[in-house]
């Protein structure tokens, strides 16, 4: 039977939290000093753009008929304007709350160029949103009927208000911060200085000369960027990942020590957990043993008799002291850092765009796969690790952020501020056992076997409620976190 015309009224009004009978919010931070309390306010503004009906801020929409996901995809959206009209910064979720008779969860609804959900229960349609002051933003929202909506929702209502839930500058997060300065820039090649959104997943820095210089363990750190799930794993979660100033010692990644007594030469296999071999990759153990945490005992023995860095058995010269040196000094500052999962996805050679490569370390790029063709793990959980080749071909600001064609032999030195010299990353070549790839020092990726002595960089993430304290990123000024 055919299926007959729904009529659905839907009612969207443009209200912020916090203060009523208008579209303004109020927001504010506040900051106890001594016996003092002082405060900034702020406030918003939405203004429906596309009022075609001239019902003020309501917007009414008849004669629906159910359709698919595809066809809703591609409707007329509603456009919401959020301006930022006060002295604060802020960052905004979006939730829409609805009433009448019609059951939400033959709603369909679409915000921006995110993927259509149902929204049911799901009041929270948008997060994370931010706005500088006398920012704005326009947001899309396009509303249809589910394609299996029953005939016994015929002549039913949807009511819907819009609420723009707030917080003021000083609840930012140290990702909220970031994610707030990459608004409005445009990257483009030869220019870029800043932190810019370079795909749906990640804020980056990039560029030669860029503020992003974080005083963490008496120490000097500098922050890739910010980077949701899609990066590190750890569900609906943005979070800063930061990697060391400076190279803190010159390595081999492969194994060295193949047994406990340290007796045993490994071949330097580039089985980075050691899930397969046995033997986990030296700068593994070097990092999440010695340098996350230098009081404790190690599970591989003691220091100084751990030997890396050498390509035969002849040469046990090295050990981690210096590792241990300039390890995380104590359990507060351990707690800032979150396990997260690393990918050892790995390619054929060097001829990759920096966002194929991307693809490839999670293993979405045909051709890619993890170690030894396979063989050897493709993930881990662990707090500690080293950049990805994406990473630093994402930092140079010499390539256009567009360009797809562009592969790693090309130099990404150019105004690139992760380039140090010869340093290792964390990805494995994909189709043998002993070899991963690294930046050389003419600033190209390339990739050598696992026994070569390169620099290593720890790198990890912070907890997502991890806030900027101070600082303006600078080098006289790094961040301060907290």
């Amino acid at each position: 039977m055919k299926r007959k015309i729904i009529v659905l009224t839907l009612t969207i009004i443009a209200v912020c939290t916090l203060l009523t009978s208008t579209t303004y919010s109020l927001f504010y931070s506040k900051r106890k000093l001594a016996n003092t309390e002082s405060y900034k306010t702020g406030n918003l503004n939405i203004i429906v753009e596309n009022n075609e009906a001239g019902l003020g801020n309501s917007l009414s929409l008849i004669n629906v008929l159910p359709m698919s996901d595809a066809n809703g995809a591609n409707s007329t959206p509603y456009r919401f304007k959020i301006s930022n009209v006060g002295n604060l910064d802020c960052t905004l979720d979006l939730e829409l709350t609805s009433s009448g008779t019609i059951n939400p969860n033959y709603i369909r609804i679409k915000v921006d160029n995110n993927s259509p959900i149902t929204l049911g229960s799901n009041t929270t349609i948008a997060t994370g949103i931010t706005l500088t002051v006398g920012q704005s933003k326009t947001i899309e929202l396009r509303v249809w009927l589910d394609e299996n909506t029953p005939n016994s929702e015929i002549g039913k209502t949807f009511n819907a208000s819009l609420n723009a839930t707030n917080k003021s500058a000083s609840d930012l997060t140290a990702a909220d911060k970031i994610i707030v300065l990459s608004q409005g820039e445009t990257y483009t090649a030869g220019n870029g200085n800043g932190v810019y959104q370079t795909n749906n997943h990640e804020y980056r820095y990039v560029g030669g000369e860029v503020n992003n210089y974080v005083r963490f363990n008496n120490d000097l750190y500098r922050i890739i960027g910010v980077f949701d799930d899609n990066s590190h794993g750890v569900t609906g979660q943005n979070l800063v990942k930061l990697i060391s100033a400076k190279k803190l010692t010159a390595a081999s990644w492969g194994p060295y020590n193949a047994s406990p007594a340290y007796t045993t030469y490994s071949n330097y296999t580039n089985d980075w957990t050691g899930t397969t071999t046995g033997v986990p990759a030296s700068a593994n153990i070097l990092l999440n043993e010695f340098y996350l945490n230098p009081t404790a005992t190690s599970t591989y023995g003691e220091c100084i008799d751990w030997t890396y860095g050498s390509n035969d058995n002849t040469s046990k010269s090295k050990n981690c002291t210096n590792i241990k040196g300039y390890g995380i000094q104590s359990n507060e500052l351990r707690n800032y850092i979150q396990p997260v999962t690393w990918y050892l996805y790995g390619y054929t050679g060097n001829g990759l765009s920096k966002q194929n490569w991307y693809n490839c370390e999670r293993n979405n790029y045909s051709g890619c796969t993890s170690a030894k063709s396979g063989t050897y793990s493709g993930t881990t959980t662990a707090s500690i690790g080293l950049m990805y080749v994406s990473d630093y071909m994402y930092a140079s600001g010499y390539v256009a952020s567009t360009a797809t064609t562009t592969g790693s032999s090309y130099s990404f030195m150019n105004l690139n501020w992760l380039y140090n010299g010869y340093e290792w990353t964390i990805t494995p070549r994909g189709n043998n056992a002993i070899s991963a790839y690294d930046v050389n020092a003419s600033g190209n990726v390339d990739n050598y076997s696992t026994y070569s002595s390169f620099g290593l960089r720890p790198t990890f993430y912070l907890k997502s409620n991890i806030r900027i304290t101070s600082g303006d990123g600078s080098f006289a000024n790094p961040y301060i976190i907290g």
